[in-house]
């Protein structure tokens, strides 16, 4: 799943969330877990986060 659809989908969520969610911050377990437990219904991988933002274990893209 792209980052940016992740985000979309988080913040047209009804579900409250701790942490807030705007495109270009990092995302929370809790993201991760709704995306994957309660959006989709299986394990997920977020890939193209920000290159800034993004987490070792993702996949990155160059925008070159």
């Amino acid at each position: 799943m792209e980052y940016t659809e992740a985000v979309k989908i988080l913040q047209s969520s009804k579900k409250k969330l701790e942490f807030p969610v705007s495109w270009g911050t990092d995302l929370q377990s809790e993201h991760e877990r709704f995306l994957a437990e309660e959006h989709v219904g299986r394990p997920i991988i977020l890939m193209n986060y920000p290159k800034r933002n993004g987490k070792a274990h993702l996949e990155h893209q160059s925008y070159h």
